[in-house]
């Protein structure tokens, strides 16, 4: 299922001009990670958050809604660029005090639980 984020993912079929506007656009801080945005590079895949200083990489979670999930990527710059999937389930989500109204608005998903 896609979200109102999945137009900061799969970039690479865009020119150089589409990714800079897309960047511009992306949010500054990631809306579940609380990252800031990477201005300076991305993948080809997605935009990315970055930690301070820049040693790891996230994307936007996106919701999976068979498995009531978010799944994100990890790249480790300081690992020869090795990625590895992470996934949030919803009831993590809930116990920290996100509530399903505010994930279904954030993400512009229905919630199904």
């Amino acid at each position: 299922m896609s979200d109102k984020f999945n137009r900061f993912r799969n970039l690479k079929n865009k020119s150089e001009e589409e990714i800079k506007i897309l960047i511009d656009e992306a949010p500054d801080k990631c809306p579940l990670l609380g990252l800031e945005k990477c201005t300076e590079y991305y993948f080809d895949e997605w935009i990315v958050y970055v930690t301070s200083p820049a040693y790891d990489a996230y994307t936007i979670p996106k919701w999976i809604k068979n498995s009531s999930e978010f799944i994100y990527t990890k790249t480790d710059m300081d690992d020869d660029f090795r990625r590895e999937d992470f996934y949030i389930d919803l009831d993590s989500l809930l116990e920290s005090g996100w509530t399903i109204d505010e994930l279904e608005k954030l993400f512009e998903i229905r919630i199904e639980k």
